[in-house]
């Protein structure tokens, strides 16, 4: 796997505002697959800018389409958001 390319396309995330942009980056990460790569792009994933919350919806989908080959994906997500929602209820 090559480590620019991959930091390239997790560069490129946050100007996927488009169904099209967010499904060309999804099929261009599974060329880069790998465990490290997975791990990568989750943690790039969970740490979308709070100021971009208009990514979501993208960045979903982009989960949603890698879970069902690369099941993983979720599982490393799930409790990262978990953790970060149970944080901020129990903040006052």
């Amino acid at each position: 796997m090559d480590g620019g390319s991959l930091d390239n396309l997790l560069q490129r995330l946050p100007g996927c505002v488009s169904r099209d942009l967010i499904d060309q980056l999804t099929v261009e990460f599974c060329y880069l697959n790998s465990k490290a790569s997975r791990k990568k792009l989750v943690r790039a994933l969970f740490s979308v800018p709070r100021t971009s919350l208009e990514l979501l919806p993208y960045y979903s989908r982009m989960i949603a389409t890698l879970s069902s080959c690369m099941k993983d994906v979720p599982t490393m997500l799930l409790p990262m958001l978990e953790e970060e929602f149970n944080f901020l209820i129990n903040k006052k």
